[in-house]
């Protein structure tokens, strides 16, 4: 178990509220973080228990920032002095600056507020610009999207999944082959008043990642999130040799065509009047919700109708102004102009300039597409013919080093065969000398040990000699030593019985004058 499900596992202070996928995710996310001075917003912290968390888990964090549009969260209150709490709509000029005068950048930004479509757009707008290099914006709870209650479905243009899905678009710009900015992409949101987005901050969108419920863009300077040069290494190119002459080149991608730059992301009518639907439609009025949007994600399967005059609708619904020709389009018209009166004149003179706005913005774009395809195609031909060129000499240079090399390594193998020969026979002729004199050395050895051995043998013949006489002389004294020891003692006892009858016998002291006179030398 990761520290952060550690400790959410055991929190036990303010009331935290995660789906158990954000915290592995965020486990994974927020880890290169963890010990690191970083500055955090989360939008949207309901009863304050992940400001807790956070506190807890990012020890070396500077700020940690939550902000709520509930003003019962003026009576949230934390220990820890870093964490910071702004009560206000996030979605909002006002509260950006109250957030940004505690911070003014953030490495992670969550936002987990209302989880509406166009709250989510817009603090995207207000806060992206606002997250450090290589920081991440974080989205949650994006299952909403999908419902109509938070401006969302499924295939509904301006809810907050479609308009994450559009990043993925963005991040590979390079790769349309469209002149098309990034920011027109993004169109349907800045005409309904949402949000409005820089090319220059669009381009820094490194990377979108998409999870159950939850959207990562992660942020890094524009000249990062290119392709960058081709890298081509090695000379062996015998499958195909295309990639040889592509070294150092950047990607020009083909041209494409655009069906119409002009038409809305859903590819519906254009006519729409908000003052219409809202009075006409009072419970999407008293929804608070974007108008139209409703109508893109709701109203229109519910045969809502987006103008007072139904028919002009159906007639231009059943056209298909722009994905048809002109002509078709009037004629799909001009049926119902006999039963619907000036309403439908006013919506045909309304249909017809705005397609003679359409032709000429076509004729324009067109003339720009065909200037650039004659532009790419002597781009093309002229890296044709380099390429070619490139290969000629190539070729040529590869067979010209081809027949050196194999000329090289002919006289080479040549000579080492001839010096690996001579060497040989030297070699054997070395050996048959070194052989002889190994045996002779040999032999000298053996004669020497042999010499040595029978001269230590001798030597030790004549110890083991001497040993035996010593042996024997030993016995010899000590037997005599022994004969000596018992005449000794033979003697000594005789004497002491003499002296014992002696002192006994009644002239005793006549014996006792004689034996000392003896014993002095003076004859009796």
């Amino acid at each position: 178990m990761s520290l952060l499900e550690q400790l959410i596992e055991t929190h036990t202070g303010k009331t935290t509220d995660k789906w158990s996928l954000y915290v592995r995710e965020y486990a994974r996310l927020f880890e290169p973080y963890r010990d690191q001075p970083i500055c955090l917003l989360e939008i949207g912290v309901q009863n304050g228990g992940s400001l807790e968390v956070w506190s807890d888990y990012f020890a070396q964090a500077r700020v940690l920032v939550g902000c709520d549009i509930d003003e019962g969260c003026r009576n949230l209150t934390y220990a820890d002095s870093r964490v910071h709490v702004v009560v206000g709509d996030a979605s909002t000029v006002e509260t950006r600056d109250q957030i940004l005068s505690i911070s003014a950048t953030f490495d992670i930004i969550i936002d987990d507020g209302s989880h509406t479509a166009s709250d989510i757009v817009k603090s995207f707008a207000l806060y992206f610009e606002r997250l450090s290099e290589g920081g991440l914006y974080i989205v949650e709870d994006l299952h909403c999207s999908y419902w109509q209650n938070y401006q969302g479905g499924l295939h509904n243009p301006l809810s907050s999944i479609h308009f994450f899905k559009s990043l993925c678009d963005i991040v590979n710009h390079q790769s349309w082959g469209l002149p098309m900015s990034r920011r027109e992409l993004l169109t349907e949101f800045s005409k309904q008043d949402i949000a409005e987005f820089s090319e220059d901050l669009l381009a820094q969108i490194h990377s979108v990642e998409f999870l159950n419920s939850i959207c990562v863009v992660r942020k890094a300077a524009a000249p990062n999130n290119t392709l960058g040069p081709r890298i081509v290494r090695g000379q062996e190119a015998f499958v195909d040799v295309g990639p040889l002459g592509l070294d150092g080149q950047d990607l020009v991608a083909p041209l494409q065509c655009m069906p119409d730059l002009a038409a809305p992301l859903n590819a519906e009518p254009l006519l729409f009047d908000e003052d219409f639907y809202l009075s006409n439609y009072p419970d999407v009025a008293a929804a608070g919700v974007n108008a139209f949007a409703h109508y893109l994600g709701n109203g229109k399967s519910e045969g809502r109708h987006p103008t007072a005059d139904r028919a002009a609708l159906a007639a231009l619904q059943e056209a298909k102004v722009w994905g048809r020709e002109q002509a078709a389009v009037l004629a799909g018209i001009a049926e119902f102009v006999a039963d619907n009166g000036d309403a439908l004149t006013q919506a045909i003179e309304a249909s017809q300039k705005q397609l003679e706005f359409w032709h000429l913005q076509h004729a324009a774009r067109f003339d720009q597409l065909t200037q650039m395809s004659v532009e790419q195609e002597d781009r093309e031909v002229q890296r044709l013919d380099k390429l070619e060129l490139n290969l000629v000499g190539m070729r040529a240079e590869l067979t010209d080093k081809l027949s050196e090399l194999l000329m090289a390594q002919s006289l080479e193998l040549a000579g080492s065969f001839e010096a690996s020969q001579s060497k040989l026979v030297g070699g054997q002729a070395e050996h048959a000398v070194q052989i002889a004199f190994l045996k002779n050395e040999q032999a000298k050895q053996a004669e020497q040990a042999q010499r040595q051995y029978e001269s230590l043998h001798g030597e030790f013949i004549a110890l083991k000699t001497s040993f035996i006489q010593i042996n024997a002389a030993y016995w010899d004294a000590k037997q005599t030593y022994e004969a000596c020891v018992a005449e000794l003692r033979e003697e000594l006892e005789a004497e002491r019985v003499r002296l014992a009858w002696r002192s006994a016998h009644p002239l005793k002291a006549f014996w006792r004058d004689l034996f000392s006179r003896k014993t002095a030398g003076v004859d009796a």
